[in-house]
């Protein structure tokens, strides 16, 4: 685990503990019904706003490293696309060459050519 991955953990780990916190603490403050329902409104838009950042930054993060992945596959994918055009040329010269010498047995047989090399 990278020490990104520790940082995100940690960070989503603090958020939910100080949401979870302060719940609590509303919850077991003395105070009249009203006032602990207003409290927890005002709570759960806390909680949300917080979620919402959390999660912005979380899809953004997972957006850069898949970025990243992206990026590095795709060099990967072209340099092996390289290779095989290399390998594919040298096998068309190859070919190219042993159709040659082929052609030059077959005339030197026939008496039409002297073979070369």
């Amino acid at each position: 685990m990278s020490a990104r991955e520790n940082g995100t953990d940690f960070l989503v780990g603090l958020v939910l503990g100080a949401i979870v916190g302060a719940t609590v603490a509303t919850l077991f403050t003395p105070q009249r019904g009203e006032e602990t329902r207003e409290a927890l409104r005002e709570k759960g838009a806390e909680l949300k706003a917080r979620v919402d950042e959390v999660a912005s930054k979380v899809a953004e993060e997972l957006r850069q490293r898949g970025q990243v992945v992206l990026e590095a596959q795709r060099a990967r994918l072209e340099q092996a696309l390289e290779e095989a055009r290399a390998a594919a040329a040298e096998a068309r010269a190859a070919a190219e060459e042993m159709r040659t010498r082929f052609l030059q047995r077959e005339l030197f047989e026939r008496g039409e050519s002297a073979p070369e090399g």
